[in-house]
């Protein structure tokens, strides 16, 4: 047989058509898609890492080798996921007693007898290697190689989480899987969580027109821990802003997020209701009291769990704008701190709970006596209780005034901060900008020009407005950040810089 290309009795040559192509689109040696791969694969090193050393945190006792701490981390993994934000959460002795039937199994399999303390043993120091204790819960680090321009090697060290430990409502700690060993577990750590959320959805309603009941219970548990992801990031965005505004970007980055993100929930809001609606007319189909019946209530419980979910994030996103609206009025025109707000939890708590009791209490001691008010003893004074007992009772009366009816009198339209006449004087300033103006310098022309308090005042609103617009605006003018600081009267803050945008001008976005 003879291919195209390749000459006869020449078997190791390579095909003409071949040469060209490699010729026209040689291939890179490397690119940043490898690498991105690369760390994709590595998230689960830990793991391996556990299980190539021949589960070396169980076979230090030899009671203990017989089990196998991959199947134990992918069932902790699955019960983490399956209790995830539900009233049965489960925290680290849950834990225990929930893979308790793996490792009798295991026991079983071995010729050895259960032991519940071997159990917990055995779960505990899985956990542990989870949580990273050794290295005090700090995150692993997983070396690789990567490649510069020039083909240079370089190793470098990721840091992976594979689980933490969390303090519910309750103050018991359980349990949560990092977003990377989420989506890991999942088979989703390359895709969005919006997407992912999508494609749950209609694997669920598919398994339930197939009967698949116990496969769509499990993507409803996987569906409502993305649900719950998702609101955690919205908050943290809203938390972020609330500490320092300068953290998050609301002029391009944040306002797209939470336009895809209110997309996304009103898409969900739809998809879960239909969810809902198709499991309920299969289960009114369905023998009262019988196991398909119970599997289908499950997993209806589990598609309102994240119904709720979703619209406890819709909520989120209809007070996003005003959150940044009211902290950039809180926060734009005060003095600025040399660095930016800490996050108590991860910058202070976590790091002084890392530390031995010895170092934290180096730290800690000398900022009781700073931090501590001076608590006076109390002292007992008889012969003022004695005259306190001694005193006649006195008669309680009741205090009761009589309000005269109102007549409820109608108001007017509640009236405007500022007029027609001063919209159209500050207009006529903001029309003079041709050229990049900085709003000091227009501020100092429409005082110059015998502009009134509250023209300049409206100028500022607008310019500001102008920065960060409310939706799309149909203003030919936009300001933009300089970073210059000024002061002028009542007027500080950022000197934006105004400028006209003319027809077919590129304004970056």
């Amino acid at each position: 047989m003879e291919f195209p290309g390749l000459e006869p009795g020449r078997e190791d040559a390579e095909p003409a058509a071949a040469k060209a192509s490699l010729g026209r689109h040689a291939p890179s040696a490397w690119n940043e898609e490898i690498t991105h791969r690369q760390k994709v694969l590595l998230h689960a090193e830990p793991i391996f890492r556990l299980k190539i050393r021949g589960d070396a945190r169980l076979t230090d006792e030899h009671e203990l080798g017989h089990y196998d701490s991959t199947a134990l981390v992918f069932k902790i993994f699955d019960l983490v996921l399956e209790t995830m934000g539900l009233e049965s959460e489960l925290d680290m002795g849950g834990l225990a007693h929930a893979v308790g039937p793996l490792l009798r199994a295991m026991d079983e399999a071995a010729g050895k007898e259960p032991d519940p303390e071997r159990h917990e043993r055995a779960v505990r120091r899985v956990l542990d290697w989870l949580l990273n204790e050794d290295a005090r819960r700090e995150p692993f680090q997983v070396q690789y190689t990567d490649f510069g321009p020039g083909l240079e090697a370089e190793t470098r060290l990721m840091p992976v989480t594979l689980m933490t430990e969390q303090f519910t409502s309750t103050g018991n700690g359980v349990p949560r899987l990092s977003p990377e060993a989420m989506n890991l577990y999942l088979n989703a750590i390359n895709f969005p969580i919006e997407d992912r959320e999508l494609a749950f959805a209609a694997m669920i309603r598919a398994q339930i027109d197939r009967g698949r009941l116990t496969e769509a219970e499990h993507s409803a548990r996987a569906a409502l821990a993305l649900s719950i992801q998702l609101r955690e990031q919205i908050e943290a965005v809203l938390r972020a802003t609330q500490r320092d505004i300068r953290q998050v970007d609301w002029k391009t980055d944040v306002p797209q997020k939470l336009q895809e993100a209110m997309n996304h929930v009103k898409k969900r809001v739809l998809a879960d209701r239909d969810i809902t609606a198709a499991a309920e007319d299969k289960l009114n189909n369905l023998p009262p009291g019988s196991a398909e019946a119970q599997q289908m209530a499950r997993i209806i419980l589990l598609v309102e769990l994240a119904f709720k979910q979703h619209v406890r994030l819709e909520e989120r996103l209809i007070v996003a704008l005003p959150t940044f609206l009211d902290e950039h009025a809180r926060q734009a025109f005060s003095p600025r701190r040399g660095a930016a707000a800490l996050d108590l939890a991860s910058e202070v708590l976590e790091p002084l709970m890392r530390l031995t009791r010895a170092q934290a209490l180096e730290i800690t001691e000398p900022l009781v006596g700073v931090y501590s008010p001076i608590s006076v003893p109390t002292v007992f004074w008889l012969e003022g209780l004695i005259t306190q007992l001694l005193q006649p009772k006195r008669e309680v009366r009741e205090h009761v005034v009589e309000m005269p009816e109102r007549e409820i009198q109608p108001v007017g339209e509640e009236p405007l901060r500022f007029d027609a006449e001063t919209w159209a004087a500050a207009g006529k300033w903001l029309d003079t900008v041709q050229t990049s103006t900085r709003l000091s310098d227009l501020i100092k022309r429409a005082r110059a020009g015998e502009a009134d308090d509250a023209v300049v005042e409206l100028v500022a609103l607008r310019t500001l407005f102008l920065y960060a617009p409310d939706g799309e605006s149909s203003d030919s003018l936009m300001a933009e950040k300089t970073g210059e600081r000024f002061r002028l009267g009542a007027y500080q803050g950022d000197n934006l810089m105004l400028r006209r945008i003319k027809v077919g001008d590129a304004v970056e976005t």
